[in-house]
């Protein structure tokens, strides 16, 4: 399942695995994997108290090379953390982007609640096969691998942008490491 993309043919790798093709044979190894952190832990305030604050320090970095940023939310956790540290953090006014069109209406929800909370100029947009079909050569050939999450990003990176955003932070995939 992780290793489907929307091209038929096409399939990742895992993290952390290379693959190669020698004289007709297909190999594929791991070449490393994320160290369990939990092994590690011996006091839980001060990794959730350090968590937060290189969230707030990279999220404020990320801001001060803004001058219009945007925030892809799309009411994960992931995206939801995002908003709350930029707004802790922002000069002005935060934008967010969320794609509706075949989003789970808890989360487009949750990300409407977000943006109210956080008072931001929240953006919507629906996307159909005609706009996916017209767009394709451009968003296949902009992303280094053609998944579902890489595609929505591109065209709500493009909705922040016709909106006036000059930066477009995600939390992409960052949820399992919130969890």
């Amino acid at each position: 399942m992780l290793d489907k993309t929307p091209l038929r043919a096409v399939r990742l790798l895992p993290a952390g695995h290379w693959m190669s093709y020698r004289e007709g044979a297909l190999e594929r190894r791991q070449y490393w994997d994320v160290p369990l952190a939990r092994d590690k832990i011996n006091d839980e305030d001060k990794v959730i108290s350090a968590s937060r604050d290189l969230l707030l320090d990279a999220v404020g970095e990320r801001l001060a090379a803004s001058r219009r940023p945007a925030i892809l939310l799309s009411g994960g956790i992931d995206s939801c953390l995002l908003v709350g540290a930029a707004a802790a953090r922002a000069a002005g006014r935060l934008m967010t982007v969320t794609l509706v069109s075949g989003a789970h209406a808890q989360q487009v929800e949750l990300a409407r609640q977000v943006a109210r909370r956080f008072d931001t100029e929240h953006v919507e947009i629906t996307l159909g096969g005609g706009e996916l079909h017209n767009n394709f050569e451009d968003f296949t050939w902009s992303m280094s691998k053609p998944t579902v999450g890489s595609i929505c990003n591109y065209f709500c990176s493009r909705a922040a942008a016709a909106h006036g955003a000059d930066t477009a932070m995600t939390g992409h995939q960052a949820d399992f490491i919130f969890m």
